[in-house]
């Protein structure tokens, strides 16, 4: 008899949900997906990009799901929203009915710091279905909160994990998280955080070959060192740490820098760096998932400066993806997992200019450094894909179910959907939950 799983997220995310539609392709897991609200399937503003979205990548198709409507009142509109908002704004108390008609053997639930979540491991506890816990935090990568708030903080994660049956681990410094609330090894699993690999991989593919055309596009020449901004431009990011130091570096007719995201500094960053770098700075604004391994494949080192809340960056798996070392702060949570010092890429201290524009000379002065470091790095993210994720989880749904089962990473065929249990796509909605 299959595993009956439950999984929630507030709305469909791209990178969740390549996690969904391979669990669905396991004949011995019977998944659900339900969803608060599905406004990330639509354009939809972004106050963080600060422009109207919309994925070109499916987000709803290849496994079952139900979106159960969003009753909050509150909306998710400020650029950074703070803790009550977060946690308000998607509220569907529907899930806890649903899980406790259902009864699933197991609900995979990606955080507590919304209320959605609280309510379906209500739900899971009311009808005795195990918790498998899998999320992440900022504790080691500059928690702002005051000393009343991180206490506060504290005694309600206890409570919350006293409650979990297996937890989830991202990264190292997951694991260290939950060790320090008393969790014992053997409750703890790694589903290394990753990105849409097959994806990114296929981009990979019909990307680099066409390299030194997409510079050329760009105006950039062959022999230039290329460096890749991805993401939000916000405070968050601390993009004007890089304009500091490319400053601090002095003129380097060799470099550029592609920006590759929209966001409230985007002004601020360009009137820093335009007049370093004038027609060697690149600003390309929001770039959907379908493209961003062009300029991926265009660069030759990614830079992540974020000073605080970068809970992991998953923009460094996508540069290693393409065989790009990755320059990042210590205030960004992969870099235990991902950025070893000096072989797949460099890590300086949040806030701290020089040590970048440091950094920086070396990739200069050494021009095949940063190729080296690309080739670790490529190796080195081969271990953080959907399978080994979907072998985690495996691992603790045997662990709480006591149902052992023999795993295969099923045969990936491109441009084919996955297959529901049915054996129909299952890209439409269901008329019900089950």
């Amino acid at each position: 008899m299959a595993i009956r799983l439950a999984a929630c997220a507030t709305h469909p995310i791209q990178v969740q949900v390549p996690l969904f539609r391979c669990l669905a392709r396991q004949p011995d897991i019977d998944l659900h997906v339900f969803y608060a609200n599905d406004d990330n399937v639509r354009p939809t503003y972004s106050p963080q990009f600060g422009v109207t979205m919309a994925w070109d990548v499916p987000l709803l198709e290849g496994y079952p799901y139900t979106v159960l409507g969003n009753r909050a009142t509150m909306s998710n509109s400020a650029a950074e929203p703070g803790l009550l908002r977060r946690m308000l704004v998607f509220n569907a108390p529907e899930i806890r009915d649903r899980l406790r008609e259902a009864r699933f053997d197991a609900l995979l639930v990606p955080g507590y710091a919304r209320l959605f979540y609280l309510q379906a491991m209500e739900g899971a506890r009311r009808s005795g279905t195990a918790i498998l816990f899998r999320g992440n935090n900022r504790d080691e990568t500059g928690d702002p909160r005051p000393l009343l708030k991180r206490t506060a903080r504290r005694l309600a994660l206890r409570r919350v994990y006293g409650r979990i049956d297996a937890f989830l681990s991202i990264g190292k410094y997951m694991r260290r998280h939950f060790h320090e609330f008393g969790v014992d090894d053997s409750r703890i699993f790694d589903t290394p955080y990753c990105i849409d690999d097959a994806l990114f991989e296929d981009q990979r593919a019909r990307f680099l070959p066409q390299r030194d055309t997409i510079r050329e596009e760009l105006g950039i020449p062959p022999e230039a060192l290329v460096l890749l901004y991805s993401g939000k431009i916000s405070s968050q990011k601390a993009p004007l740490l890089l304009a500091e130091a490319l400053e601090i570096l002095g003129p380097c007719p060799d470099l550029h820098l592609i920006v590759m995201g929209d966001g409230p500094l985007r002004g601020e960053l360009e009137q820093a760096a335009r007049p370093l770098l004038g027609p060697r700075l690149h600003m390309l604004g929001f770039v959907n998932q379908s493209a961003v391994g062009r300029y991926h494949a265009a660069s030759d080192c990614l830079v992540l400066c974020s000073d605080r809340g970068e809970s992991w960056g998953l923009v460094v798996n996508e540069a290693m993806t393409f065989g790009r070392p990755a320059l990042v702060s210590d205030g960004v949570g992969c870099r235990d997992d991902l950025v070893q010092h000096g072989r797949t890429g460099f890590v300086f201290p949040r806030g701290d200019a020089g040590k970048l524009a440091g950094h920086l000379r070396d990739l200069l002065t050494d021009r095949g450094l940063a190729a080296r470091m690309g080739r670790e790095a490529r190796e080195l993210i081969a271990g953080y894909s959907v399978e080994r994720n979907v072998e985690g989880i495996r691992a603790a749904l045997e662990s709480v179910t006591g149902q052992k089962r023999h795993w295969r990473a099923p045969a990936r065929t491109p441009g084919t959907s996955p297959r529901s249990r049915s054996g129909r796509a299952s890209s439409r909605r269901p008329e019900a939950a089950p």
